[in-house]
């Protein structure tokens, strides 16, 4: 019999069968799976920093901050440039994503923290991550310079990070006792902002151990140490001949 028809058997000891009912029931659910993801990405609004009433992003229905809009977690946030200067993150949020393209500069800072979405930094300004956050998204830097001042400021190691050429990312944070390294891979590009700042920066003084990830050159690269600079990272350009530059005047 066809497994594309329902059918029953009389007999107590049978088990009915009806493979192909199970497979559109299966069909079904994935699609509603599907469209509800689907309408959940549609309906999640934009909304535009500008902190003309206060600096605080304090959670999901913040009113205050947001071009008279009102921040919802699951919303798209961006940073244009109005508002620069702290952002004083006081809960947890959770936004699809942060798009920070600005000529100017921010710091996030404060007690909450980034617990979802992904973190894209453009323009020429400069992004300063100094809290600790659980995100577990890519971060993009396709311009200007995103300084990391803790361990955790790029989120969980499920996302990593790929630096453009021309932009640069700083490591400004000091591990401590030489045993909490920023675990984020990294795939590095170009020469850095203005062709000198290098597409990975240290800037942090101490002990060194800053990085412990896989870092990999998406094509030739420079790694600027302005301090010492420990790593037991593993570094690979894919078989591709790039070439790893140091520059700066301490060691690594």
């Amino acid at each position: 019999m066809s497994d594309n028809f329902l059918y029953f058997r009389a007999s107590p000891r049978k088990r009915f069968q009806a493979p192909g009912l199970q497979a559109n029931v299966l069909r079904l659910l994935l699609s509603a799976l599907l469209l509800t993801t689907y309408a959940s990405s549609l309906n999640a609004a934009t909304v535009t920093w500008d902190a003309e009433t206060d600096n605080q992003w304090s959670g999901t229905g913040d009113a205050t901050s947001w071009s008279g809009e009102t921040y919802n977690d699951g919303d798209k946030v961006q940073f244009l440039g109005d508002g620069a200067g702290t952002v004083d993150i006081t809960a947890t949020v959770s936004p699809e994503s942060i798009t920070v393209n600005a000529e100017t500069n921010y710091l996030f800072s404060g007690e909450g923290s980034i617990a979802s979405g992904t973190v894209n930094k453009a323009g020429s300004g400069m992004l300063t991550l100094s809290g600790n956050h659980s995100y577990t998204g890519t971060t993009s830097i396709a311009a200007g310079m995103l300084v990391v001042q803790s361990r955790y400021s790029l989120g969980t190691t499920n996302g990593a990070t790929t630096v453009a050429s021309g932009a640069t990312l700083e490591l400004n944070h000091v591990p401590a006792n030489n045993a909490s390294p920023i675990e984020e891979n990294l795939t590095l590009n170009g020469a850095g902002v203005n062709g000198t700042e290098g597409a990975l920066k240290v800037t942090a003084t101490g002990a060194g151990a800053e990085l412990s990830s896989a870092i990999t050159l998406g094509s030739d690269a420079t790694i600027n140490t302005q301090a010492r600079f420990d790593t037991n990272s593993t570094i690979t350009d894919n078989g591709n001949g790039y070439t790893l530059t140091k520059t700066g005047s301490n060691y690594s």
